[in-house]
Order: structure tokens, then C-alpha cells, then sequence
């Protein structure tokens, strides 16, 4: 219905009433009963728009709310794919990790072996790839060989390094073996076999004074083996002092392992490395917070063949990572 002919029909409408009660003139009949039925007729037209309105407000209000929920789930399948992106790409922090993997991986000096810096570079790794729900491939788990005796390899919790009176007795370098340090070598093993027992019994007692009293040993005997080193009959070569040296910075360790007041658990061998495999040994060191300490005389070939089989597993668990990316199928997508 046009515009005009709605207007005229309302109109209409609104007359009809008052035509239709006045007296019809003569031979009117057909005219009323023309405005009666033009009357009915735009009232059908008018309830027929006003319910197509009606309907047609309802169709909106359900596009809308179609819309909004097709808005909200195209927001929920980007938040998806964001998280998918975000896990299943490196971040700053993983690719710093894999560049210090990888030259710990590849061939280190052996100090650095030793001093257990390239061990914990992989063990912290190794920690936090676990920690992240990586797990070697089946079958493809690293085993240690039968020659890796664990007990070799100190480890702690604490500050410090117990390794050298790991057995209850030291082992001193060729040049304190030298008569000039009987004395001083008789007066620390007595010492620290005491301090020794009271670590194991946990026994309070003196033991704070023993532990002094065994760094002012120690402390004595250095120094002295400085002062002879300046003499004819002390002088000794390069190498023999170093090691020498070397020895004091573990005793310094020791002392400050002896300290702690838990290091009876590391001598009674509660904290010790343990596992058949990498994964076992991982699992362990992480559960109770441990690290690697610095290898002792005697221990060295211990920690070389456990770097070389670590370096093996951080790499697996690469793999592991990678062959997950992979295969990983994004939100929305069908594999």
C-alpha cells in the first residue's frame, strides 16, 4: 500500500463513523456500504502491517542476538588460536636456553665439566622441559652405561660442597703429602673426622667449634705451604701448586657445606644422584631441589661421561618438542 493510499484509508477511518450515522441521502445506500467496506478493508491492511512490524522486529532482535553470539565465538576461536600460537611458539626465553644448551651440548672445556657449570646449564634446562610436560619419546629415553657410578657425582641444595669428605676422609694433593705438613694433615683429619661424625649423628654439641677450629687448620696449613713455596726445599712446579690451591677452594666449600643444617641427609647418601636413565635422574634432582656440585679428585671421569649422556637427552627432549609442534593442529583447523 503506498503512502497516499494509507493516509486516505486512516482518514477514511476516522470519517466513516460519523458518515455512516448520519441520514443516508436518497439513494445513498451504495455509498455507505462502499466507505463500510473500504473501512474494513484498510483496518485489515493496518493489523496486517502492524503484525508484518511486529514480525519483522522479532526477525531483528534474532539476527542480533545471531550476530553477537557468532561475534563471541569468533573471539573464543582467536583466543584459542592466540594460546595455540603462544605454546606452540619459542619464546625469547627458550631460545636463549637452546643457545646455551647448545654450546653446552657441543664441546666444553672440562673445567667447565668439572666445576659443574655445564651440567647445571643442562640439568636446569632438563628441569624446566620436564616441568613443561616434555617427556622422551617412546624407546628413545637415554640409559646410562653400567661404568657411570652416580655416587661420583656430588650434588646439593645448599651452599657449598660436602664432596670432599663425601667418604669421611680427605684426599690431599701430592705437594701436602710433603713431611713439612704431617702435623697440619694429622691435626684437619682429626678435626674433620669429628665434624664428620656429628654431621651424620646431627649432634649439636661443639660442632661449631670443631667446624672453626678446622678452618683455622686448614687456613694455617695454606698459608704455610705459601711461605715454603718461597723457600729452596718448598719450591714445587706449576702444577703441583695449583692443584694444591684447588684443594683449598673445595675445603672453603666444605666448610661452608658443614654449616648447613641439613648436610647430614647428604652424607647419610638421602641427597645423592640416582637414576638408570636421564629422565630418573632429572625427575630426582628436581623433586628434591638438588645441583650439581664440583667434582673431587677421583670423580672426574664420573662427571665427564654424565655430561656426554645429559647433552644426549637435552637433545631427545628437542626432538620430543618439535615432533609436537608439528604435530599440533590449530583451533578450527581439521588435521
Amino acid at each position: 500500500m503506498s503512502r497516499f493510499a494509507h493516509a486516505f484509508a486512516l482518514v477514511t477511518i476516522a470519517l466513516a463513523p460519523a458518515v455512516i450515522s448520519a441520514q443516508p441521502p436518497p439513494g445513498g445506500n451504495a455509498y455507505l456500504e462502499f466507505l463500510r467496506a473500504l473501512r474494513i478493508g484498510a483496518q485489515a491492511e493496518l493489523t496486517d502491517a502492524t503484525a508484518r512490524l511486529v514480525q519483522a522486529r522479532g526477525q531483528a532482535e534474532i539476527m542480533k542476538a545471531e550476530a553477537e553470539n557468532k561475534r563471541l565465538e569468533n573471539a573464543l576461536k582467536e583466543d584459542k588460536l592466540r594460546l595455540w600460537r603462544y605454546q606452540n611458539t619459542p619464546t625469547p626465553e627458550e631460545l636463549k636456553r637452546d643457545r646455551e644448551v647448545s654450546i653446552a651440548s657441543a664441546t666444553p672445556h672440562v673445567n667447565h665439566i668439572l666445576s659443574g657449570t655445564v651440567l647445571n646449564t643442562l640439568l636446569n634446562d632438563l628441569k624446566i622441559m620436564h616441568q613443561n610436560g616434555y617427556q622422551p619419546r617412546p624407546g628413545q629415553d637415554v640409559k646410562f652405561p653400567t661404568e657411570l657410578d652416580l655416587k661420583r657425582v656430588h650434588v646439593t641444595c645448599t651452599k657449598g660442597n660436602i664432596g670432599p669428605l663425601r667418604k669421611g676422609v680427605l684426599d690431599y694433593p701430592l705437594l701436602l703429602w710433603r713431611d713439612d705438613f704431617a702435623d697440619d694433615r694429622e691435626k684437619i683429619d682429626r678435626l674433620a673426622q669429628k665434624a664428620y661424625e656429628q654431621a651424620i649423628t646431627q649432634a649439636s654439641g661443639d660442632r661449631g667449634k670443631v667446624i672453626e677450629q678446622l678452618e683455622r687448620a686448614a687456613a694455617a696449613m695454606e698459608n704455610k705451604m705459601f711461605l715454603l713455596s718461597k723457600t729452596p726445599q718448598g719450591q714445587a712446579s706449576a702444577s703441583l701448586y695449583l692443584d694444591a690451591k684447588k684443594f683449598f677452594r673445595q675445603f672453603d666449600d666444605m666448610i661452608d657445606a658443614l654449616r648447613q643444617p641439613n648436610i647430614g641427609e647428604f652424607l647419610s647418601g638421602r641427597y645423592e644422584a640416582r637414576g638408570a636413565t636421564a629422565s630418573e635422574l632429572v625427575t630426582h634432582m628436581l623433586n628434591n631441589g638438588l645441583i650439581f656440585a664440583p667434582a673431587t679428585p677421583g670423580s672426574e671421569n664420573a662427571y665427564i661421561v654424565l655430561h656426554r649422556y645429559l647433552a644426549s637427552y637435552a637433545n631427545e627432549l628437542r626432538q620430543s618438542r618439535t615432533e609436537k609442534r608439528i604435530n599440533s593442529t590449530p583451533p578450527g583447523f581439521k588435521q
